[in-house]
């Protein structure tokens, strides 16, 4: 894997990066809604537990949809909508934090995430050969998830931290990982590797 397939893993990694980094940030949400927000931690557990459901219901659909009109076309299209969908989310649940904009902005960030999570594991599949494939998908996964989710709030905290960015730490995260994500999506694409 290190020595032939560095490549295939970092883009899979990439491929990986902005699912991992909104599920984080779903679980992220109670913490964020009562030390950033300051509403009931019961705000921050309603918009996770939908947003989760939502993760459930629709990533089969997703993934079915794409066997139908390819992998990479229909990643795109939700990494892009997530990517225009993030500063507007985080501006309103900053903006007006009421339980049904968080309920709302987070449901909607949960719905992007399931429609691009749903072919994620078949396209990061795909990037390696038969005989490589497990510890390739397992080796890749686990670095992204390490990296991007379970990062992802302390490194949204730090952010945080910085006036220029406060209570937007987290749109800030989420846009950056979002155009790594396109990147290697984009380079998947055009190597035509999955």
């Amino acid at each position: 894997m290190f020595a032939r397939q560095k490549f295939a893993t970092t883009l899979a990694i990439g491929a990986l990066a902005v699912s991992t980094a909104v599920n984080y940030l779903i679980v992220y949400m109670p913490t964020y809604v009562v030390k950033t927000l300051n509403l009931a931690p019961s705000v921050g557990f309603i918009a996770s537990f939908a947003a989760q459901t939502a993760v459930a219901l629709l990533a089969p659909i997703a993934g079915m949809v794409s066997d139908r009109i390819g992998r990479t076309t229909h990643m795109i299209v939700f990494a892009l909508l997530l990517l225009v969908s993030i500063f507007p989310a985080f501006l309103l649940l900053t903006g007006k934090p009421t339980p049904a904009i968080i309920l709302i902005g987070v449901l909607w960030l949960g719905v992007l995430k399931s429609l691009y999570y749903g072919p994620l594991a078949a396209l990061m599949s795909e990037l390696f050969p038969a005989a490589t494939r497990a510890t390739g998908l397992g080796l890749s996964y686990n670095i992204g998830v390490t990296l991007f989710g379970g990062m992802g709030p302390a490194i949204m905290t730090w952010l945080g931290g910085f006036a220029a960015i406060g209570e937007l730490a987290p749109g800030y995260y989420l846009t950056a990982v979002c155009i790594l994500s396109l990147c290697a999506l984009f380079t998947i694409r055009r190597l035509r590797l999955a």
